[in-house]
């Protein structure tokens, strides 16, 4: 789904961008495993392996972009006729604090939210939880470990 190109919140310092969803045999998917590697994997000693990626041809993906880059991903997986697991999120650190995170979220949000989606779930990390509450996410249970690093589960009903 393409829609027009937008200007973020902050004009002076954010990228024009386009929103659209993309599936795994487009270049967009390629460019978004390389940002998902970059910043969720290489910092952590680890590359995206082929388990990590498995089944994400059933999944959905949406990006922003700024032709021919992408600024940031996410991918989420159906869990059942209702619900989605939000699995990884990422923006492009060259961009992060210009509200493309919370413009891809509230997006894809909108366009789950029409298919009939009803409620989406995530394991955030420790740092970025403040992030997601202030999108209307709400923790969970109790922290725990994932990857070396703590996380905690969070939900939100579209």
């Amino acid at each position: 789904m393409d829609t027009p190109r937008e200007e973020p919140q902050n004009r002076e310092t954010a990228p024009r961008f386009e929103f659209r969803e993309f599936t795994i045999s487009e270049l967009a998917y390629k460019l978004s495993l390389d940002l998902r590697n970059a910043y969720l994997r290489a910092p952590l000693g680890l590359d995206l392996s082929e388990q990590d990626t498995s089944g994400e041809d059933q999944q959905l993906h949406f990006g922003l972009f700024e032709d021919p880059n992408i600024l940031a991903s996410v991918t989420l997986k159906p869990l059942d006729n209702d619900r989605l697991k939000l699995r990884q999120m990422v923006v492009d650190q060259s961009t992060r604090g210009c509200g493309l995170g919370r413009v891809l979220i509230t997006k894809a949000e909108h366009i789950l939210r029409e298919r009939g989606y009803k409620q989406i779930t995530l394991s955030a990390r420790l740092e970025v939880k403040s992030f997601y509450e202030k999108l209307g996410y709400k923790r969970n249970g109790a922290r725990f470990l994932l990857i070396g690093i703590e996380h905690v589960t969070m939900d939100k009903e579209l």
